[in-house]
């Protein structure tokens, strides 16, 4: 008999071996080289007497075929050779076919107990052979080791074998890879593994295998206590499989080893028309039709009867079986007594049953552990099995270090780094366990595959999300948003969810997490944007996180390691924890908040940029360093802080660019002790658009309050939350008040006018029952933003209340226009920001900031519906038509006809002057400009000479509500424009004249041109290159400080003004009234709409007691007005309002002391106690000056 491989030798009687490495069996082999072939009954014969003490036989990579098996069959049947001696046999790459292995199996059956291994790998056998070894194995043979790889068995086989091993407990490994086994054949062995006591390893490699075979192999593993080894590798089972198999180890504790490398685990594979492999058990709710005489659908009714058991209530509602109606799983001793057969239908509804996630504890992690150790797995195999654990689990940051130690240096190391971040349980305090462990290399490549999400933290996840689905991590963000939904008190917590593919878009209003169809499996495509909002109490993420972990002591692996019925209790208390933590916690006091501020926030930055205060003013303005500041704030934050709703307030004034204003107090709403009674004055911190945004982020209904409802509202009645909102304000304004409560409405974009009456609800919702409204709500306490307190309101004309009512109105109207004009591309040479401008509005979000982000999914929307609205150009905006519409005058005709110069002050006023004026009125009306300032229709008017002189400019601001030192300054900063354009025209016609050279400074100023001006020789244009603060802040010397503290904003007493830009609606765009107050609504409108008309044709210096003598002064001191281009620079030049730490110290008693009436916990805290709560708090304070130590690596990321 040949044998093509070269064996070691093994002589029975202790004679001498040859060694062979090439064997894969493992004890001794025989064969011969001999080139003769024997056969049949002869070789049985002649193998017996020439080695009977031989054990171990090894024939593969032989060509037996039929006759050789049988022989072999022959050799171990124990009828003809009762001293059977075989212990191992190797019939490997025989060429054996289905008769052959059938002669093998019955030959065993006969009665052979000596054999102990066989391999039949690689050969024909099919499902008859495979029922036969099923047969054989049922009768308890002595059998440990079969190897029926590389075969035809198909799934028939697998159930005969399944059908064996049930009843069997002596075959301890069973290796079936490279069978098309597919689905059902996996599920007959899951079934198998249920009732098994033998296994100890199973090879199910490359044997087609789904996601529904996984979900049959996770029920049998739960049950299962023997097998140590499973082997899934190269099946396509996708998420689904994954996360069953991952629920099923949570229950089993011997499996040592599952090899799933190669296995798609994160791909969607789904079978069609809802595949009982879609399951989730951890998102179970839904309606469910299920076939018990399947069993995968029976499965599934087997986890759903054990959730319900689980519950003190009957979670499975609705239940029939075959028709039939079962009043409660419970009673009927399901799962236990659940039929085999029948149809079952009913539907299980767990909300408000939470099942937070635990951390891994130390014997999987050590498993896991010693997987990734093995040689035989490279990088690519290691990261794929991380990825699939991940999902499951939870990680300390130590348990982090160590899984990702075993990895080699590279883009798998920073890869599985990344992925188990968004896992961290303790990533707030204990973060830099994890980032020690990697090379600086790797922690730059960390930190660029997290981005911006590198500086946040996920006990407090509160923010917003740009997410592309594709990538990893992001997914893996998705998902620990996802369970962390699921952990948490019931509420609306996936705010404004949008799911963009490339030819459609999702949309979720508010939900307490993802849709439902998202809960089994988050989509792997496409790109998602939402607002994440924790739903725990103030408190109850400092001490008790959503996942069981003290987040405020120095925690261990061992203490952290909690899970299954550990991990749930604690988890099932962490209400009960969070309400006690709530009721004793403080917040810190003011001189820790100055600390932080000091220290955290505007010290390092200031450090970074110059070490100075200005430096530190200049540096907290800078996009780039507030970026810094969130990320600083945010990791304070959730180390365990608790603030008070005055704090944020001093918080957000930390801070110039609204984006940032807006996420401050995002970040701040989680630990805000008081939120539920002052969060409103950090509402009124803000102004206009960040107002709204803020509404957008949080949802309107967590910040509405009946008595402080004044602000800039943004609703989508699309959004239930929403609507409910609109439909509480409507109901306010209906009910009383002598003053409209609506003003400056607009549907869509389109500004309308609706009676406050009680079909107001009907004249909103007229075009669409689900409009977009914007609009600003005044309601009483809308006085204190103007000064005025209740006493002298109450002395006030009713005619004077709506007035000025109006002219509120009118202002916040103006500041949307401003915050606007930005993203209009109307070609002006206002210099834009670069975080504020059109291109970067419509620029995708996955680049931007998150916050910055969020900001312009907003300006999008309202942008979009204004120019739809208005049906304006790319060309124009709100504040381009509003300067012409002031502009029309006859001093339009002057801009046309002159380049601008100012005359002397002796010359205003003077015979000569009054000439020349009217010969400039002549030639305005030879240009096509009508008498009263009107255009020609037969002549378009060139817009680049339109000009708006100073009393159009002043009475403009008046109709905006701006008050007397705000005019004043922008009168100011108009006489230093025109003054500057004066010196400019100088200059270059003196340049121009042939022979000249350029004028010095005292010749120039000794010229006539140079005397008119030399009262501002010195000044700068605004909007050159020169920085427009500095002009700003000049004019600003001139006025009192207190003066500067008077100027009114939208709903913020802090008066900051926008740093944003828009168009200007005047007083005759505020549209409100009701049926009683309709009278009252109409003087308004026609006040505020006249008095700009009435002022422009009769504004001439002395005929008018409106206008101021500045502006009659500028009237008469220059030849023309502003253009365009000017007046969006003066307009946009609002007062800056420079903070610097030490103000910050000075006015925080003050600013603080201004709520401490509203009860004493909520006020000042330098009132609270040294007691045991404010030991609580400067235990957190001392967290956060622990944190600093992050700063470093928080900053590195921005």
């Amino acid at each position: 008999m040949s044998n093509k491989s070269t064996s070691r030798l093994t002589v029975a009687s202790g004679s001498t071996r040859q060694e062979q490495s090439s064997s894969s069996w493992p004890s001794a082999a025989v064969s011969t080289n001999s080139s003769s072939r024997v056969q049949g009954s002869t070789a049985s014969k002649e193998f017996v007497t020439i080695y009977p003490g031989m054990s171990e036989l090894d024939l593969g990579h032989n060509p037996l075929g039929i006759v050789g098996a049988k022989a072999v069959a022959d050799l171990l049947n124990s009828a003809q050779h009762p001293g059977q001696f075989l212990v191992s046999l190797n019939l490997s790459k025989c060429n054996i076919p289905e008769a052959g292995g059938l002669a093998i199996a019955a030959s065993l059956q006969a009665g052979n107990l000596k054999l102990r291994r066989l391999s039949l790998s690689n050969n024909a056998l099919g499902n008859k052979s495979a029922i036969a070894f099923g047969e054989l194995l049922e009768s308890s043979h002595t059998l440990k080791e079969l190897d029926l790889s590389w075969n035809q068995i198909k799934a028939e086989g697998a159930r005969g074998l399944a059908c064996g091993l049930a009843a069997n407990a002596t075959l301890s490994q069973l290796i079936l890879c490279w069978n098309g086994l597919e689905t059902s054949g996996g599920a007959a062995l899951g079934d198998m593994l249920a009732l098994n006591m033998g296994l100890k390893l199973l090879d199910l490699s490359h044997c087609r295998l789904g996601p529904e075979a996984c979900l049959m192999l996770g029920e049998g593993i739960k049950s299962n206590v023997v097998l140590e080894v499973l082997l899934l590798a190269g099946n396509d089972i996708g998420e689904d499989g994954a996360r069953h198999l991952m629920t099923a180890l949570a229950a089993n504790r011997n499996l040592k080893y599952m090899g799933l490398n190669g296995s798609n685990m994160t791909a969607a594979v789904h079978d069609s028309g809802g595949s009982p492999a879609d399951f989730n058990p951890a998102s179970p709710d839904g309606n469910y039709t299920l076939e018990l005489s399947i069993a995968a659908e029976r499965a599934v009714a087997v986890q759903l009867a054990e959730l319900d058991r689980s519950s003190t209530t009957d979670l499975m509602k609705s239940i029939t079986l075959d028709g039939k109606v079962n009043t409660s799983a419970k009673k009927a001793n399901w799962p236990a007594q659940l039929p085999s057969r029948g149809r079952l239908t009913c539907t299980f509804i767990s909300i408000g049953l939470k099942r937070p996630m635990g951390v891994m504890d130390n014997a999987k992690l050590g498993t896991l552990q010693k997987q990734l150790q093995a040689k035989r797995m490279n990088d690519r195999e290691k990261l794929e099995l991380v990825a699939m654990f991940a999902p499951f689990a939870l990680f300390t940051c130590e348990q982090i270090a160590s899984i990702v130690a075993a990895l080699s240096i590279g883009p798998e190391r920073v890869a599985a780094a990344a992925l188990l971040f968004t896992r961290a349980a303790d990533s707030a305090s204990d973060l830099a366990a994890l980032t020690s462990a990697l090379s600086s290399h790797d922690l730059l490549g960390w930190r660029g595959v997290l981005g911006w999400y590198e500086g946040y933290r996920w006990n407090q996840p509160t923010g917003h999300y740009e997410l592309n689905l594709a990538l990893p991590v992001h997914s893996a963000i998705a998902a620990r948003l996802k369970d962390d939904a699921q952990g948490s008190p019931e509420g609306p917590c996936w705010l404004n969810l949008m799911h963009d593919l490339a030819s459609t878009c999702r949309k979720q209003p508010q939900g307490n997490g993802p849709p439902g169809d998202w809960r089994s499996l988050i989509p792997n495509t496409g790109t998602i944007s939402l607002d994440y909002v924790s739903t725990f109490p103030p408190g109850a993420t400092a001490a008790t996180t959503a996942w069981g972990i003290t987040a405020a002591s120095s925690t261990t692996p061992a203490s952290l390691g909690c899970s299954g019925k550990k991990g749930a209790a604690v988890a099932a208390d962490g209400a009960v924890a969070a309400a006690a933590n709530e009721a004793t916690a403080a917040a810190i006091t003011d001189e820790q908040l100055s600390v932080l501020i000091k220290d955290q926030i505007i010290g390092p930055l200031a450090a970074e940029t110059a070490g100075s205060t200005p430096a530190a003013t200049a540096a907290i303005s800078d996009p780039a360093a507030a970026d810094k500041a969130l990320l600083v704030l945010r990791q304070a934050a959730a180390t365990g802080i608790l603030l008070q709703s005055a704090q944020v307030c001093a918080l957000v004034k930390c801070f110039v660019l609204s984006p940032h204003r807006v996420e401050v107090a995002v970040v701040c709403w989680p630990v805000t002790l008081d939120r539920a009674d002052n969060y409103w004055t950090v509402l009124y911190a803000l102004q206009g658009m960040e107002q709204s945004n803020l509404l957008q982020r949080l949802g309107p209904w967590r910040l509405y309050n009946p008595q402080h409802a004044s602000c800039h509202w943004v609703l989508d009645l699309s959004n239930p939350g929403h609507e409910e909102v609109a439909k509480k304000l409507v109901a306010q304004a209906v009910a009383g008040g002598e003053l409209p409560n609506f003003w400056n409405i607009r549907v869509r974009g389109v500004k309308k006018q609706v009676n406050e009456n009680q079909n107001m609800w009907g004249m909103l919702t007229a075009v669409s029952f689900t409009p977009f409204l914007e609009f600003d709500f005044l309601g009483a306490d809308a006085w204190g933003a103007v000064g005025k307190t209740d006493k002298k309101v109450a002395a006030l004309q009713p005619g004077d209340k709506l007035e000025m009512r109006a002219k509120q109105a009118a202002r916040l109207d103006a500041i949307r226009a401003k915050q606007l004009y930005p993203y209009s591309p109307d070609g002006s040479s206002y210099k834009r920001q670069p975080w504020a401008n059109y291109h970067t509005l419509m620029s995708p979000q996955l680049g931007k900031s998150p916050w910055l982000a969020a900001w312009d999914r907003l300006m999008r929307v309202l942008l979009r519906l204004d120019i739809q609205a208005e049906g304006r150009s790319r060309g124009s905006s709100a504040l381009r038509d509003v300067f012409e519409e002031a502009a029309a005058s006859r001093q339009m005709a002057a801009a046309r006809t002159t380049t601008g110069h100012r005359r002397p002050d002796a010359y205003a006023g003077t015979a000569a002057a009054a000439a020349e004026d009217s010969a400039d009125e002549d030639s305005a009306a030879e240009d096509g400009f009508q008498s009263e300032g009107g255009i020609q229709e037969d002549e378009a008017t060139d817009e680049e000479n339109l000009c708006m002189t100073a009393p159009e400019f002043e009475e403009l601001l008046r109709a905006w509500g701006y008050n007397k030192l705000e005019i004043q300054h922008y009168l100011q900063l108009m006489e230093r424009t025109l003054t500057a354009a004066c010196e400019a025209a100088a200059a270059a016609t003196s340049m121009a004249e042939p022979g000249s050279a350029a004028p010095s400074r005292g010749t120039w100023a000794s010229s006539a041109a140079g005397k008119s001006c030399s009262r501002a020789a010195a000044a700068k244009p605004i909007g050159s290159d020169a920085d427009s603060s500095d002009a700003v802040a000049s004019s600003m010397d001139k006025n009192s400080s207190k003066g500067a503290e008077d100027v009114s904003s939208s709903m913020a007493g802090s008066g900051r003004a926008p740093s944003m830009t828009g168009a200007a609606a005047g007083a005759a765009t505020v549209t409100a009234g009701s049926s009683k107050k309709g009278a009252h609504a109409a003087a308004a409108a026609a006040a505020g709409a006249g008095c700009r008309q009435e002022a422009t044709t009769t504004a001439t210096p002395g005929s008018n007691q409106q206008v101021s003598a500045l502006a009659a002064n500028l009237q008469t001191s220059f030849d023309r007005g502003i253009t365009f281009d000017e007046f969006v620079n003066i307009i946009m030049a609002e007062p800056p309002k420079s903070l610097r730490f030490k103000d910050v110290v000075n006015s925080m008693t003050a600013l603080l002391g201004s709520l401490g009436t509203a009860g004493k916990a909520g006020g000042s805290l330098s009132r609270v106690s040294k007691g045991k709560p404010q030991q609580a708090a400067d235990a957190a304070a001392a967290r956060v000056s622990d944190a600093g130590g992050h700063k470093q690596s928080i900053n590195g990321a921005a």
